[in-house]
């Protein structure tokens, strides 16, 4: 059940989780964050003068360098600038004139971070056809303007899981010109999808499928029109509408294996959040996100949604804490490392996250030379990743802490402990058919009263006489018990 079978990717506390107590509670924060932006990468791009003689101008913006290559060595990759930087700029990073300046014998740039890169990626000369249009990076956009970005390459112009990076800026900056342009460009250019690489029916960030609208695109649209006093009209039309109702139904297919904890997890629902008004929230969504989404950077984009949704006060928040909840019980569960992140938009600003932050980031005193490569969090292996943190990441994570504006948790009895249990079956899915073996899976009158939440899984199973078998390496389910 990968984040690809719907985009279709999904283009669809642990009552106390073990917070890792503060290592070196004498380093300062704001000292690592010094020495962070002093190695964090950047990628530089000229572009014409607007002077007569058209002397080129070098411009740069926070960026990560490719895999395997040094020290602030070009080529840069800036695929994925939109999103980091959008969560720069909601993390307050911005850039600062008397420390951001280039290395001695470096050509004098002007540097962009955060909310300023994601903006100059948009194309905003009037009268040309691409106006509105969002592009991956500012260098991206300015390749468009002289005709070097074409379409249907090996990679698109633009990124649905980017898209919520856009929002992100808008919300943040409310610059509701960027909204309308980019939703009319949408509109007028931007095409339908046609094909089962995206949600047929939906709108398309670029004139290509790849670039199609994922299940919660309209809905966070539609909040974050709301946010800004207006109406998105992009997704308003009948034929959309119908589109979004198929794949909704698509979603709550895939949530099927996990029926067992769909009656405790609707009660939480119910009683907290919005109940059957908003079953086709971006919130709601956002929670079946959290169950089905893969590890990785598609469980990240869950946690970055709800970080969205929360810092804004858009929808309902106790069903954000829901998704940001199941999000963090999966990662403690993986055991790869501490996820700062997800643990900060599950319980705000706690000493467990700082001391995360501490020990996951690199200090001067014991960082190596390393490839600049890696956003830390939205990887599953946050130990080996951030071997090869491009730093910014540790940046985002720290200004965050620091900044202290992100909304308390919403206190949820017994969500943390269903949260677990869901990560649990959800690890049952994609186990190994070592897990097998022990099952017991004889009778139908066996107590579930006192099992684990793994076995209890499979003794409900098959007490309604269906259970898992293994298929290659993974878990399917069978009307028998096998």
């Amino acid at each position: 059940m990968s984040l690809s079978i719907l985009g279709w990717s999904v283009a669809i506390g642990v009552a106390f989780l073990p917070f890792r107590p503060l290592v070196a509670d004498d380093t300062s924060l704001d000292a690592l964050q010094a020495y962070w932006r002093a190695q964090a990468p950047w990628c530089s791009f000229h572009v014409s003068g607007e002077d007569a003689a058209k002397k080129p101008v070098l411009k740069a913006f926070a960026s990560k360098n490719e895999d395997g290559v040094g020290s602030n060595t070009p080529p840069c990759n800036d695929g994925d600038s939109i999103m980091f930087n959008a969560l720069l700029c909601l993390g307050g990073i911005e850039v600062d004139p008397g420390k951001d300046r280039p290395a001695a014998g470096e050509e004098r740039a002007i540097r962009e971070v955060g909310c300023d890169v994601v903006k100059h990626s948009q194309t905003v000369t009037k009268g040309s056809a691409d106006y509105g249009r969002w592009w991956r990076s500012p260098r991206r956009n300015y390749l468009a303007s002289v005709g070097q970005q074409p379409e249907g390459g090996s990679e698109t112009t633009f990124s649905n899981d980017h898209a919520l990076g856009v929002m992100a800026y808008i919300a943040q900056r409310k610059d509701v010109t960027a909204f309308q342009a980019w939703t009319d460009w949408i509109k007028n250019k931007g095409g339908i999808c046609t094909s089962m690489s995206c949600i047929p029916g939906l709108p398309r960030y670029c004139p290509d499928d790849r670039c199609g609208f994922k299940i919660a695109d309209c809905p966070l649209l539609d909040q974050l029109a709301k946010y800004l006093g207006l109406e998105n009209t992009l997704c308003a039309s009948d034929d959309v509408k119908q589109a979004q109702a198929r794949a909704w139904a698509v979603a709550d297919a895939l949530l099927v294996p996990f029926n067992f904890f769909l009656p405790q997890l609707n009660d939480v629902i119910n009683k907290y959040g919005t109940g059957k008004q908003g079953v086709h929230s971006a919130e709601r969504i956002a929670i079946i996100n959290s169950i089905i989404n893969d590890e990785g950077y598609s469980l990240h984009d869950v946690a970055a949604t709800v970080y969205l949704l929360r810092q804004f006060g858009l929808g309902n928040q106790a069903e954000s804490q829901i998704a940001a909840d199941i999000v963090q019980a999966r990662a403690a569960l993986a055991h790869t490392g501490d996820n700062a992140f997800f643990d900060l938009v599950a319980d705000g600003r706690t000493s467990g996250v700082k001391g995360e932050i501490v020990h996951i980031c690199p200090s001067q005193q014991n960082d190596v030379s390393h490839p600049k490569f890696q956003w830390t969090w939205e990887r599953q292996n946050i130990s080996e990743t951030a071997k090869k943190t491009m730093y910014w990441d540790c940046l985002f994570i720290a200004n965050v802490f620091v900044k202290d504006d992100y909304p308390p948790p919403t206190d949820l009895p017994g969500m943390k402990e269903l949260a677990l249990d869901i990560a649990d079956a959800r690890r049952l899915l994609h186990a190994d058919c070592g897990h097998c073996k022990n099952t017991d899976c004889s009778g139908r009158d066996i107590d579930c009263g006192h099992k684990t939440a793994l076995d209890k899984l499979f003794c409900e199973a098959n007490k309604k006489q269906t259970m898992w078998k293994c298929e290659g390496k993974k878990f399917v389910c069978t009307s028998t018990c096998q």
